[in-house]
């Protein structure tokens, strides 16, 4: 499974094992610690959709059970092995961060400092990736620290330097200049484990921060990781965030040539499924259009062939954008005609998300038509059309968890700005993006709300044009924002395009 995610092999050759064990005399220790095992495939298999998704949760149910019956043979490890998989795999993040919690008093109950200090660091990572507040985030990583220490641990420490660096990065939009000690660090005791997390943690920095050339780098030193360690697992989600990467960097043939290599390979059919998708991006990159919509729809014949409704429906999505650049009446009908089909199908599943990102491409589609219409009765019915999904769309949003429901709301009021731009309501238009702005500065998605600031600005620029106050002050106080930002960030290009603003004003 590791080395060359051979899943479906793997399967078949454990359910021979537990065969013969039935008729042997084995131990229900030996038995249960073959269970553990076992489940640890069965969840890998239900990521990669060979065994149905729907099941991973009764997958993890039986680990308490498992862990109980070695226990009772006194196989404490494994027991504690079993628990710790448990508390990091259960489906609720707040039963995940509370059984966490559980396992770092029972580990350290039986003595293994180390386990629990591991469990303070991912309970630590959870957290920040659940937006709680820093203090709470640096006290359970100031508790691991000291575990680490006190046992002489050989890479925990580094574990904690680099979580603390990434909170500050993401908090403060400090820059961690001590990700490259951690680096070496990890290297010098050949934890690939670490080096892994941290060469992920550094590419997201860099792709964020507009550093293409600088995040492929570090993707290909993850490639060349796998590849040394026998990792295959982990090279294929490795190699497709390095395609994702070359489409970003605009290099299309290099991004072409890695699907290929990729789908001639003996991978999953999600996988398979997944390097369709990103050869139809590609495709549509360069703008032909044709091929972009025949690998998506075979893309989402893939994913439904093995069930995984949600890859489909973010396929369809892209599908419905191939179709809509095509701008044929056909090529639009059929957009449409998908996009109805799937929204159906997301709000049946409950993927609420998916069926606001639906909407949004309708009313996209309605407002090109719009703009193309002379007769004001059909365009007022257009219009009212778009309203209706943007208002659909603001009432799943409100359903959604807070932090993805304020930027899907965010994102609606972008919408509703195109839609009051096309009726030439320029205060409408103004409202909408401060609208956004504050959905964005709630959720703390400070790319999104410097961008916003940015808009913003380019429009109180505008208005200064024909009224100097206070729409110059204004003005300038959105746009350096966004400077602001874009400056912390490294992101070059977009501080250029600030500061241009800036010198118009």
């Amino acid at each position: 499974v590791y080395q060359h995610l051979a899943i479906a092999h793997a399967l078949a050759g454990a359910q021979a094992a537990f065969a013969q064990a039935a008729a042997a005399e084995v131990s229900d220790g030996d038995l249960a610690a073959a269970e553990r095992l076992q489940v640890r495939i069965l969840l890998t298999a239900t990521t990669y959709h060979v065994v149905p998704p729907e099941q991973a949760a009764s997958i993890v149910a039986r680990l308490p059970g498992i862990a109980e019956r070695l226990e009772a043979a006194g196989r404490w490890g494994e027991a504690l092995a079993a628990r710790f998989t448990f508390a990091q795999q259960c489906p609720d993040a707040a039963q995940r961060q509370q059984e966490l919690q559980l396992f770092v008093g029972l580990a350290a109950q039986h003595g293994r400092a180390d386990l629990a200090g591991e469990a303070l660091v991912v309970l630590a990572g959870l957290l920040l990736d659940m937006g709680e507040p820093a203090e709470a985030i640096e006290a359970l990583l100031a508790r691991a620290s000291a575990l680490f220490r006190q046992i002489g641990h050989q890479y925990g420490e580094i574990d904690v330097r680099r979580l603390r660096a990434r909170l500050r990065l993401e908090r403060q939009l400090e820059q961690p200049a001590d990700w490259g000690d951690c680096l070496s660090a990890y290297e010098a005791i050949s934890y690939y484990r670490g080096q892994q997390a941290l060469l992920l943690d550094l590419s997201r920095l860099a792709h964020e921060q507009g550093l293409t050339r600088q995040a492929l780098a570090y993707r290909q030193q993850l490639l060349t990781l796998t590849e040394q360690t026998g990792m295959g697992i982990a090279r294929d989600s490795i190699l497709t965030g390095y395609i994702d990467i070359l489409l970003r960097h605009q290099d299309f043939g290099q991004a072409l040539i890695q699907c290929r290599a990729a789908l001639d390979s003996d991978w999953p059919n999600m996988s398979r499924a997944g390097y369709l998708h990103l050869m139809a991006t590609a495709y549509a990159f360069v703008n032909d259009l044709e091929n972009a919509c025949r690998y998506g729809r075979q893309a989402i014949e893939l994913y439904t062939e093995i069930g995984d409704e949600g890859s489909a429906s973010n396929s369809v999505l892209k599908l419905a954008s191939d179709l809509f650049s095509m701008g044929q009446p056909d090529n639009l009908a059929e957009a449409q005609q998908l996009l109805q089909m799937w929204l159906a199908k997301d709000e049946q599943r409950g993927d609420l998300s998916a069926a606001i990102s639906k909407r949004e491409m309708r009313a996209q589609i309605q407002l090109r038509q719009a703009q193309s219409l002379a007769d004001p009765l059909e365009r007022a019915m257009l219009i009212a059309m778009i309203e209706a999904e943007l208002q659909a769309g603001e009432q799943l949003a409100q359903q959604l968890e807070k932090g993805l429901g304020l930027r899907r709301l965010g994102s609606l009021q972008q919408m509703r700005g195109q839609l009051h731009q096309l009726q030439g309501n320029e205060p409408a238009v103004l409202n909408s993006w401060q609208s956004a702005l504050a959905y964005f500065q709630q959720a703390s998605l400070t790319m999104e709300a410097a961008n916003c600031q940015y808009l913003v600005g380019a429009l109180y620029l505008n208005r200064a044009n024909h009224q100097l106050q206070p729409n110059f002050g204004l003005a300038e106080q959105h746009l350096n924002a966004a400077l602001d930002y874009y400056e912390a960030a490294l992101m070059r290009g977009q501080a250029a395009d600030a500061r241009f603003m800036l010198a118009r004003l």
